[in-house]
């Protein structure tokens, strides 16, 4: 039985041992993908997600908003995540220190050693706003409450871990990706596509791919009109990057160039920042993945499973040619093999429910 296997049969019917299967969720007023993802999957699992006086851009589509006044419904413990627009006044306001307290450090930049160390660097960057502002859904701009007394009780971080009690909460499958996979072309013409984007990682392994000069690889950026979950409400589609309603939106012809490829190249994004959606996008098309090792502790969930072949997993970016080439002498067959192992694995254990599954047996350890 593989890691993953063993996790999961150890979280099986977890959802179970929570007595009113329900969240109190006082998040971010920014767009968090491992927060996201985790919302997901509770929902799935039969779990009510309260917000408190107005939806949040990473649970509108399933939580239910309560009057922000006494008494709050009875729930099984509060998750909030880091960076700005969090309400930490609530938990005074609403007597909710006593409360178990789940913590997402989402945080994808390189600062910081521990979530309260982030915490004290955007106290830097953002000010507070006054209370007219805060129950609006649009916000004028980015802010930050003073956190006052709050201590999680368990910490889960999709980047870097520098806490020895944080564990890791992977960004996975959406279940948007699933249905635009599903519907994109399958035709697998071209071997390898890498997109380009922010960080040295990224702009490192275009420059090796455009001196390589392969025909058999595609480096570059793919962009088309976008595509928004059909909740998505109109005025969101057009913000500018305050909340990053952005992230929601899809391409039909970037899925399109994902199902097209067989390997997607994956080098990271910087030393400190390896997890990004790309990635999970491509494994929900079905492509393989090639990586730079990670930086990254993922033991609690282990995304090694992901990668069935050592070709997969370059050490350093200069391996990132050389694999290339040899998957192209005759290992057509092979690649094949690892794509439907590759996406066997996503699907089975890197999708919203079995990551919330993984999430609530960690929780049940320390209530």
């Amino acid at each position: 039985m593989s890691s993953l296997a063993k996790i999961q049969a150890a979280c099986e019917g977890v959802e179970g041992e929570f007595e009113h299967r329900a969240v109190l969720y006082i998040g971010s007023e920014s767009y968090d993908a491992p927060t996201i993802t985790l919302l997901r999957g509770l929902h799935l699992l039969g779990f009510k997600i309260y917000t408190i006086g107005k939806p949040n851009i990473n649970s509108w589509h399933i939580n239910t908003v309560v009057p922000a006044k006494f008494p709050l419904p009875r729930t099984d413990f509060v998750l909030s995540n880091l960076h700005w627009g969090t309400r930490w006044s609530y938990y005074t306001r609403f007597g909710l220190h006593a409360e178990l307290r789940v913590l997402v450090d989402g945080d994808d930049n390189p600062w910081g050693t521990t979530w309260a160390d982030k915490y004290e660097i955007y106290k830097q960057r953002y000010s507070d706003i006054g209370e007219e502002h805060k129950d609006k859904a649009r916000q004028p701009r980015r802010w930050l409450e003073p956190i006052g007394l709050y201590v999680p009780d368990i910490v889960f971080a999709g980047q870097n871990q520098h806490d020895q009690d944080t564990h890791y909460l992977p960004f996975g499958i959406m279940p948007e990706y699933i249905e635009m996979a599903r519907e994109a072309r399958r035709i697998r013409g071209r071997f390898f596509i890498h997109i380009t984007g922010a960080g040295p990682f990224r702009k490192d392994c275009h420059r090796r791919l455009q001196s390589w000069g392969s025909p058999d690889v595609y480096s570059g950026q793919v962009r088309g009109e976008k595509v928004w979950p059909e909740w998505v409400p109109p005025w969101a589609k057009t913000e500018p990057n305050v909340h990053s309603w952005h992230r929601w939106s899809m391409s039909r012809r970037y899925y399109d160039a994902l199902s097209d490829a067989r390997v997607f190249i994956y080098p990271g994004i910087s030393r400190h920042h390896w997890e990004s959606k790309r990635m999970w996008e491509a494994l929900a098309c079905a492509c393989a993945v090639m990586i730079c090792r990670p930086q990254l502790d993922t033991s609690d969930y282990p995304i090694d499973e992901l990668f069935p072949d050592p070709l997969l997993v370059c050490d350093t970016p200069t391996a990132i040619v050389p694999n290339c080439t040899e998957m192209l002498m005759g290992m057509e067959d092979e690649v094949a093999q690892w794509q439907q192992e590759a996406a066997w694995v996503a699907y089975t254990y890197f999708t919203p429910v079995p990551i919330a599954r993984y999430a609530l047996h960690k929780i049940l350890e320390v209530s």
